[in-house]
């Protein structure tokens, strides 16, 4: 572990030694893409509490050993948790079989939170294989039947309206049905009053952030709850704190004989600690 101040950032850097068999299993195959397809990035809301970016070479293969590597790593007896987990990772956000779908999906991959317990949830993927794609989703979900036709986007929810999966042109939203608005509603926003990458908002600024590092993974989170415990500390106030949101950044890389993270933040690892202070 070292750390380090970057423009005006602290990095923590921890390189976590694995088994030479798993470390050559996942530096093989969790290979992040070069994939320059910004299209996916329109349809992050405003609102999100956290954004992860997963860039793999090849989703479906890059799964699947994660999958393996687990299993190598737990009592041959609890194979059963590894055949449970295998399709289960993926249901909050209403998939039924994680393979098949990660199979008919391009590289990138987005997934958002809008809360920080992670109780509303959205995942964006580009499609290679619409058909693939859909016969890999809960079957509470009759994609069979005609779509809504809502905010240039075909829509289907689930009897219930839990979840919905919308589909505007080779984008494909998924998740909890609000939250699958949301990211429509975003879109169309830009669309109409023809907002681009290059404007300078919120969410231009994550894409930029998402889109500039070469990660398997990336996480951005809202930090401004530790902003305001660590002025507690120090003594130190910053002006129109409250109102200021900004972000931690986590990467995550597979090395050959390691996996590589990087946290970046205001606070460094202190925010970590700090969380699990009551200050009042």
């Amino acid at each position: 572990w070292n750390m380090r101040k970057r423009q005006h950032k602290i990095e923590d850097k921890i390189n976590i030694k694995i088994e030479n068999d798993i470390s050559d299993l996942l530096s093989k195959n969790l290979v992040p893409a070069d994939s320059k397809e910004t299209d996916i990035y329109d349809f992050l809301p405003d609102s999100l509490f956290s954004v992860t970016r997963y860039s793999l070479k090849n989703p479906r293969l890059a799964y699947r050993s994660l999958i393996i590597a687990i299993a190598k790593s737990i009592d041959p007896s609890e194979k059963k948790i590894i055949e449970f987990l295998s399709d289960s990772l993926l249901t909050p956000y209403g998939i039924s079989n994680a393979e098949n779908f990660l199979s008919a999906v391009d590289s990138d991959i987005l997934t958002v939170r809008f809360d920080k317990d992670g109780k509303e949830t959205l995942a964006i993927v580009r499609v290679k294989d619409v058909n693939r794609a859909k016969r890999a989703i809960i079957k509470e979900i009759d994609l069979g039947i005609p779509p809504q036709i809502q905010l240039n986007s075909e829509i289907w929810s689930s009897e219930d309206d839990t979840f919905s999966v919308a589909i505007s042109k080779n984008i494909m939203i998924l998740g909890k049905t609000e939250s699958v608005r949301k990211s429509l509603l975003a879109n169309s926003k830009r669309i109409k009053t023809q907002i681009n990458l290059k404007t300078k908002s919120s969410v231009s600024d994550l894409v930029t952030h998402l889109i500039s590092r070469n990660a398997v993974s990336l996480t951005l989170t809202k930090d401004m709850e530790n902003l305001q415990k660590v002025a507690k500390v120090t003594g130190k106030t910053e002006k129109n704190m409250k109102d200021k949101i900004t972000y931690s950044l986590i990467e995550t890389r597979f090395n050959k004989f390691s996996i590589e993270r990087i946290y970046t933040s205001n606070s460094g690892f202190i925010s970590l600690l700090l969380e699990r202070v009551d200050w009042e």
